[in-house]
């Protein structure tokens, strides 16, 4: 029975080392896959060397539209590991979008959500 109890002992010590090596993994960093890369600045930065963005920008040439008293605006939101990168023109009294793109927080990569 005493050699049964040293076993026993042992499984048990090698089953904790085991579970606490899997507990320890789990609190490791996160994936660096779920961590952007591109900061919101860096996703408007990319979707204004667009050539239809530079397009849209050059209707401003003095940063206001002399026929509707616009300005472009060219923003990022949160979406999930991504940028939504919203540019439109700010009216008096309301705004005219000219597209929604999808910056990947990885790689930068756009994509126009027309």
């Amino acid at each position: 029975m005493h050699c049964d109890t040293k076993k026993l002992a042992l499984t048990l010590a090698l089953a904790s080392v085991y579970f606490f090596n899997q507990n320890l993994a789990g609190l490791a960093a996160p994936d660096s896959k779920h961590k952007r890369k591109i900061s919101a600045q860096q996703a408007v930065t990319l979707v204004k060397k667009r050539s239809d963005v530079k397009k849209f920008l050059a209707l401003f040439p003095n940063g206001k539209s002399k026929k509707t008293q616009g300005f472009p605006v060219v923003e990022a939101e949160e979406l999930d590991n991504n940028w939504n990168v919203h540019v439109y023109e700010q009216m008096p009294d309301h705004t005219a979008t000219m597209n929604w793109f999808e910056v990947d927080g990885q790689t930068g990569a756009i994509k126009p959500m027309e």
